[in-house]
């Protein structure tokens, strides 16, 4: 608005021309100090909603121009902190990164279904690029004649970035960190491997590879990879954007906009839903102990509508 009654004034009293070189940065300094006016104006106002939208929601101190960035010290424990966190709010809390970004870190299972069953949202994601991400990319986009889609119709650079990224990442990645991660736990407790390698070796009996139909053969094997995606999910946590305004079960409501985290780490860690959840327990996952806990209480490849925005 500044900008708008400023502008046909100035024009209107002086010549441009007669200005010379330093009326004209002065004139160009008053425009740009204008807009610096109007954009702090803009992330104040943001801020006022934020903290407006959040106000229902009790959370951890907040460094006033920091926000929470300084509690994670990228030493390997971030993913602790916000168990951490969640001790104190079991449910839900507010999430500050720097003065102007926040979000709502949600992590138990009550919340959690009130956003997977949501359609009113977007996925939000951030893409690390790597050496084979470029170098798949390399490979595709040289051919990309013969890269067509249902309709027969080229794919677009676009397109070819999101069939990498997905059979890349979604499938390579996270498959390879949720391998590791078993064979770690297993590592970690001889007893339960020797269990499931015992009850392999049962079912293979002397075949070198297992048919689909063996897998409902091996339920304590099962239990342990479910344990130990519980401890490790591959994918600790999504943030999500609301397109409309959410009611959770307990009546606090968010407005259309507000981001909110969802923490698969922070929810089965949690101990109001999981008892002793630092302790590798592959029985939790017996079928008379499923049925207690809610279906939303173990989440590793999350659930629900995607509606992603890249």
């Amino acid at each position: 608005y500044l900008l708008f009654y400023i502008n046909p004034w100035m024009l209107s009293l002086v010549d441009l021309r007669s200005l010379g070189w330093s009326g004209i940065h002065q004139l160009f300094a008053l425009f740009c100090l204008a807009a610096v006016i109007y954009k702090l104006t803009s992330l104040v106002a943001k801020r006022r909603l934020l903290f407006r939208s959040f106000e229902s929601f009790p959370g951890p101190r907040a460094h006033r121009l920091f926000g929470h960035v300084l509690e994670f010290k990228q030493d390997g424990k971030d993913l602790d902190k916000i168990v951490k966190f969640g001790e104190q709010y079991p449910y839900a809390f507010p999430l500050w990164f720097g003065p102007f970004v926040g979000l709502l870190n949600i992590h138990h299972p009550d919340y959690v279904k009130t956003i997977l069953a949501s359609a009113e949202l977007i996925l939000l994601f951030i893409v690390q690029f790597n050496f084979h991400f470029i170098i798949l990319m390399k490979y595709t986009l040289h051919d990309r004649k013969v890269q067509v889609d249902e309709n027969q119709q080229g794919l677009s650079d676009e397109d070819l970035r999101a069939e990498v990224d997905t059979f890349m990442f979604e499938g390579h990645d996270t498959t390879a960190s949720g391998l590791s991660f078993i064979f770690y736990c297993l590592a970690c407790h001889p007893e339960h491997q020797k269990i499931c390698r015992n009850e392999i070796l049962q079912v293979l009996d002397g075949k070198d590879t297992m048919e689909w139909e063996d897998l409902s053969k091996i339920p304590y094997t099962t239990m342990c990879i479910k344990e130990s995606l519980r401890l490790y999910p591959p994918v600790p946590g999504m943030s999500r954007k609301i397109t409309k305004p959410m009611t959770f079960f307990d009546g606090k409501t968010l407005p259309a906009g507000s981001i909110i985290g969802t923490s698969m780490f922070g929810i089965h860690r949690n101990g109001v839903v999981w008892e002793s959840p630092e302790v590798f327990d592959p029985l939790r996952f017996l079928p008379e102990n499923v049925s207690k806990r809610s279906p939303h209480a173990f989440v590793p490849f999350s659930a629900g509508p995607r509606f992603v925005h890249t």
